[in-house]
């Protein structure tokens, strides 16, 4: 899907920098990815330096890893001159990111304001994908906090949306390997056909159907 041009123009004419043919294309691929509410909750301005941003992380971040960036955060607009605070993430994509994340900020007892979290592929990650048979393209992740936190707090929070994204790597890492045990299973039933009762495997061969179509998390091996 394209982004509204009307939208990547406004946006591109807040930072000169935006018009570089890279960062372009990634703005353009940004857009492109955010619900239209959303954009229409953003000030142009911030809008611009939150593409800025991400752009520096993903080009910062090491291969396969992920980047947070922990800072204060004044809106343009709509938050009566109140300094607050935004969580900046970028990581490979992966299953279960958003919602940890989100959860992870809530136990720690802050509040979300706002969470933009486009999943971005530009057309090198694209290419890349390509050439290298596996899934490419980033999750990006805009996170406002309604308070403004001490160092302290934004220290521990880093520390914390750290560990769950280690354990979220870790449980993406697994399932494909999990999802061969499961394929394994099946076939196992298969070879029991002559001595286990028709009905009993077909229950069996449906709960394995059940948790190998997406229907259960499977965390480790």
């Amino acid at each position: 899907m394209s982004p509204p041009v009307n939208i990547v123009q406004k946006v591109v004419s807040e930072d000169k920098d935006l018009q570089d043919n890279d960062l372009r294309d990634f703005t353009d691929a940004f857009i492109s990815k955010l619900p239209e509410e959303d954009i229409d909750n953003i000030h142009t301005s911030d809008l611009a330096s939150i593409i800025k941003k991400h752009w520096a992380l993903k080009r910062s971040h090491a291969k396969k890893r992920f980047k947070i960036d922990i800072s204060s955060y004044k809106p343009s607009s709509g938050s009566n001159g109140r300094i607050k605070t935004a969580v900046d993430i970028v990581a490979p994509d992966m299953a279960f990111s958003i919602n940890s994340v989100s959860a992870e900020i809530t136990r720690k007892g802050f509040k979300i304001e706002h969470f933009y979290h486009p999943r971005v592929q530009t057309k090198d990650d694209v290419q890349g994908e390509k050439e290298n048979k596996t899934r490419s393209g980033f999750s990006h992740m805009h996170i406002v906090l309604n308070q403004h936190l001490n160092k302290r707090q934004s220290t521990q929070l880093q520390k914390a949306l750290e560990d769950v994204l280690n354990d979220v790597q870790l449980a993406n890492q697994d399932w494909p390997k999990m999802l061969k045990f499961v394929e394994g299973a099946m076939q196992e039933l298969r070879k029991n056909s002559k001595v286990c009762p028709a009905q009993t495997l077909e229950e069996y061969n449906d709960f394995l159907n059940y948790m190998y179509n997406d229907n259960f998390t499977l965390l480790g091996t």
